[in-house]
């Protein structure tokens, strides 16, 4: 891009340049090439700058590597966008800088006023119109480019953003900037051939006026003298002004000095004397300048003035056109809708006409998708298109669409009764099945309050039993005391007899020695028979006592033994209840579980109750939106239909 630019800059300086340094002798070539070339730099390196976004994201494009982020986009985006208006400024500035350089470079070296008139209009004439004309070729240059970017930014469904910039205002101004430049050029132009003129002349009169006063002086013997106002002799070619003895070889010597606005001319008078004539150079050249550029500023008012009708003329149908496409683009308004006017045959009339055509084929495709929204199918598209195409592959598939849907609302009314009859039959046999899990539940209840019951009635025979063991206890410690008093007994009475047998042997012999004692043992023998009788009474009294107290030890030992045999069978009552206790809790247990199992499964049953009921109602509903969806489905009007 730069380098194309720059190759253009190069072909415009060349003519400029050589004017400045042949056609008006402002600068020698040197100065004149060594301020171009800093010029050239100082913008082609701006220039750069500006680029650097908008080269990047073409070496990436370029390079094919992963897309690029949204930012450099923009920033690339905005460089495209922003560049032409300062590059203008810039460009415009490094000629305004480099011509200003080189006019001071001349008015160093000394120039005449028209020179100066003619430099100074020149220099104002080419930084209105190079710059003016570059910017349009760096558009141009920079189409492509910009037409690449935007399409990667639609790609990103992002939208170029810019400066807005009025058709009209870039018209305007490439408009002025040319006319400017064409004035000046020419204010230029006549101010420099007028000088010419004016300085060709200036030295032919004093030619003229020197060659008259040596032909007189030499046809009067050398007497008389010059009569020309500014005249004078001299005695030779050593003598004259150096301006006039650099024209070697000639009899008559003139030249305009520019800088001195001054005028030289000589003539010889044949005896080595020469007529000589320095006088000032009459130069209105900024008189003139100003002159003209007063008359050609007056001569283009009536132009200037035609500005509006031309900004008039361009934007109004432009305007109609924007407006137009903003109402369709916006509010999708095509009735009523005025088409766009114009009055010559220029390139704003073929876009108008097309715009007009578009519209038309818009309006056709309206009316056709009003006929479609209707209902109508059978409309036909003759004009050939794209859209065209694309509206009559919409309306075939719409059609083909339409019987599929109208196949498939039949089917899904007739699957929907269907459902609708599997879900009456499916809510009968959740009920029935809800009320046997009632039942179920019911039975699990009261055999749960069962479980409980043997259960408490178990615990209070546990408690009975532990009651007994205890109760046996303390009889079986009470009845082991009493064996063991009659065991004591026993042995009392076993002393007793003893004491009793000794008495009644004691009693015997005591009968013995009162026989043998006679009269005087009788009374002994008395006693003796009385205690013998007391002795066989405690005898048999002790023998009675004996065989009590042996009943009693008898039955002591059988109340132990079926104590001891009650007192294991309340232990065993104790254990059975125990286990009958645990094993009623446990069944506790596992009825609760059932009773929540039967509870959960009484739910999912309500629960699958309801969501059938809810199946059914979907089904009627769905059976109803599909006869609802046949129903508008025959509002189309197909091809083929009756």
């Amino acid at each position: 891009m730069q380098l194309v630019v720059l190759a253009i800059d190069v072909v415009v300086c060349l003519p400029s340049s050589l004017a400045w340094v042949l056609l008006f002798g402002v600068s020698e070539p040197t100065a004149t090439t060594v301020v171009m070339l800093l010029r050239a730099v100082t913008w082609f390196v701006a220039l750069r700058r500006m680029l650097a976004p908008a080269r990047a994201w073409e070496r990436a494009r370029r390079a094919g590597g992963d897309p690029l982020d949204v930012e450099t986009l923009r920033a690339a985006n905005h460089s495209l966008q922003q560049t032409p208006r300062h590059f203008w400024r810039i460009y415009a500035c490094s000629w305004a800088l480099a011509l200003g350089v080189l006019f001071a470079i001349g008015m160093v070296r000394g120039m005449s006023a028209a020179q100066e008139v003619s430099a100074l209009c020149n220099c104002v004439a080419i930084i209105f119109a190079i710059p003016t004309l570059m910017v349009p070729i760096f558009r141009s240059v920079l189409f492509e480019t910009n037409a690449a970017l935007v399409d990667d930014l639609w790609a990103r469904g992002l939208s170029p953003e810019g400066p807005r910039v009025p058709l009209v205002e870039g018209l305007v101004g490439v408009f002025l900037g040319l006319v400017i430049a064409l004035m000046l050029g020419m204010v230029s132009s006549v101010t420099w051939y007028r000088a010419e003129e004016r300085t060709k002349l200036a030295v032919s009169e004093a030619l003229r006026d020197v060659e008259l006063d040596a032909q007189r002086i030499a046809l009067t013997g050398g007497l008389d003298e010059p009569t020309a106002e500014g005249a004078s002799m001299v005695a030779g070619v050593g003598e004259l002004p150096p301006q006039l003895r650099a024209l070697d070889g000639e009899e008559t010597r003139g030249m305009a000095e520019l800088s001195s606005e001054r005028v030289f001319a000589a003539a010889a008078v044949g005896d080595g004397r020469w007529v000589v004539y320095e006088g000032p150079l009459d130069d209105d050249g900024w008189a003139f300048g100003l002159f003209m550029i007063i008359a050609v500023v007056l001569g283009a008012a009536p132009g200037l003035a035609a500005g509006p009708a031309l900004n008039r003329g361009l934007t109004a149908p432009l305007t109609q056109l924007e407006a137009s496409a903003r109402k369709i683009a916006e509010h999708g308004r095509l009735r009523d809708q005025a088409r766009v006017v114009t009055f010559f045959n220029d390139e704003i009339s073929d876009v108008a006409r097309g715009f007009n055509a578009m519209f038309d084929t818009l309006e056709e495709l309206a009316a056709v998708a009003s006929v479609v929204s209707e209902g109508d199918l059978r409309v036909d598209l003759e004009a050939p298109g794209d859209l065209q195409d694309a509206f009559r592959a919409m309306i075939s598939n719409l059609g083909e669409m339409v019987v599929q849907i109208r196949g498939t609302a039949l089917e899904v009314a007739a699957a929907a009764a269907e459902i609708q009859a599997a879900a009456q039959e499916q809510e009968r046999a959740v009920e029935q099945q809800s009320s046997s899990v009632q039942q179920v539940g019911n039975t699990v209840a009261s055999l749960a309050e069962a479980a409980e019951q043997i259960n408490l009635a178990a615990s209070n025979v546990l408690a009975n039993a532990e009651q007994t063991r205890v109760t046996t206890d303390l009889t079986t410690a009470r009845i082991s005391e009493l064996s063991a008093l009659a065991g004591g007994i026993d042995e009392l009475l076993s002393l007793i007899r003893e004491v009793a047998e000794r008495s009644d042997l004691l009693a015997l012999n005591g009968s013995l020695e009162a026989v043998r004692a006679g009269e005087a043992g009788r009374g002994f023998a008395l006693v003796a028979a009385e205690m013998r009788r007391l002795a066989e009474r405690v005898t048999g009294t002790v023998a009675d006592v004996g065989e009590r107290v042996t009943g009693i030890q008898e039955a002591s030992r059988g109340t132990v033994g079926a104590t001891e045999e009650s007192r294991q069978l309340a232990v065993s009552t104790a254990e059975a209840a125990r286990k009958i206790s645990t094993e009623t809790q446990r069944q506790s247990q596992d009825t609760d579980q059932l009773a929540v199992a039967v509870y959960q499964v009484a739910e999912v049953a309500a629960s699958t109750s309801e969501a059938t009921s809810h199946t059914r109602a979907t089904a009627e509903g769905l059976r109803i939106h599909a006869e609802a969806l046949e129903g508008l489905t025959r509002q189309f009007k197909l091809r083929g239909d009756d």
